[in-house]
């Protein structure tokens, strides 16, 4: 990955260690800032400097902590943080684990080891970038679908659906969430379409349903619904994603 005019925020109470960190960086083609307090960590970061990355010391001594600095960081900037440490108990990297971090380097690890920390760093960031950009993406365009769609999650719990399904039952997203979604299905359908749902979850298959799911107007509608399983790409098991269609007209023209 090409680092060349990324800018990196040193933080470490050690003068010495923070500038021979620098030095090398900067030999890399990477711009470098040092602080040694969350103070001037927070005068580099709301004076609009750049800043693309910050390597972290957890343990600063008195002041501000690596870990509460971390926090803040993080409500004003979304950005990397790699921590940097010469501890390694438990209780000092329990500080740190509720934070959102891209990687955890113990000091004295050599600098080539800090600079493959970074660049991994980077790397799962945009990666992530990506990801949510992609995710907006699918709902963009799942949202202007006519289908009724759908996702649950590994434990059978329904997580989403899209505008048309909301504005199909006319119900608000937190009341479908869960298993609330199948307070719509026909009472004479429910057992039947939620025992198939089951069925094919546990065996992770795809399934197709048919039942009646009420409509916003109070209307119970013939819908038939299709769901499939998801994988990662390590082939983990990720939930299921679906899609109903309202086939009422045309099982009338049967």
């Amino acid at each position: 990955m090409d680092l060349n005019g990324k800018t990196i925020l040193i933080v470490d109470d050690d003068r010495i260690i923070a500038m021979a960190q620098a030095s090398f960086l900067n030999k890399q083609g990477i711009n470098t800032l040092t602080a040694g307090t969350g103070e001037e960590v927070f005068e580099i970061l709301e004076s609009g400097t750049d800043c693309h990355m910050v390597l972290l010391d957890i343990d600063l001594g008195n002041g501000m902590s690596g870990p509460d600095i971390a926090r803040k960081i993080l409500e004003i900037r979304d950005i990397p943080l790699v921590f940097i440490t010469s501890h390694v108990e438990g209780d000092m990297t329990g500080r740190i684990k509720d934070i959102k971090k891209y990687g955890y380097v113990l000091k004295n690890s050599g600098d080539f080891v800090i600079l493959a920390a970074i660049e991994t760093a980077f790397e799962l960031f945009y990666e992530r970038d990506m990801i949510v950009e992609a995710g907006k993406t699918f709902e963009q365009i799942a949202n202007t679908s006519p289908a009724l769609l759908w996702m649950s999650d590994t434990e059978k719990n329904f997580t989403w659906f899209n505008n048309r399904w909301l504005s199909f039952t006319g119900r608000k997203i937190e009341d479908e969430l869960g298993d609330g979604w199948a307070e719509g299905i026909h009472p004479d359908d429910k057992e039947m379409c939620l025992r198939e749902y089951i069925r094919a979850f546990n065996a992770r298959e795809p399934f197709t349903v048919s039942y009646r799911l009420r409509r916003s107007d109070g209307e119970y509608r013939r819908v038939i619904n299709s769901g499939y399983p998801k994988f990662s790409a390590m082939k983990v098991f990720e939930g299921y994603i679906g899609s109903s269609l309202d086939i009422t007209e045309m099982k009338k023209g049967d």
